[in-house]
């Protein structure tokens, strides 16, 4: 956690949640009823098609250390 004024950046990443344990949690909360069926089938479709986006996270995190908070409300 970090915090600049009135502003906190939280980030939880989990490297080690592979794309079959993701799918797996997906399948639970569908089970559960946590999560529709068009939610849990959109997710997976997302999940094997694209990879983190680790430049958009870079983005984030240098504009908050730069205190460019105008980025929360725009498209990074």
């Amino acid at each position: 956690m970090f915090t600049m004024g009135d502003h906190i950046l939280g980030i939880q990443g989990h490297p080690e949640y592979t794309k079959d344990i993701v799918s797996n949690l997906i399948d639970r909360l569908l089970s559960n009823g946590s999560i529709q069926s068009e939610f849990a089938e959109a997710a997976k479709s997302k999940l094997y098609k694209a990879e983190p986006d680790r430049k958009c996270l870079e983005k984030i995190c240098k504009k908050f250390l730069k205190r460019e908070m105008e980025f929360i409300n725009s498209n990074i």
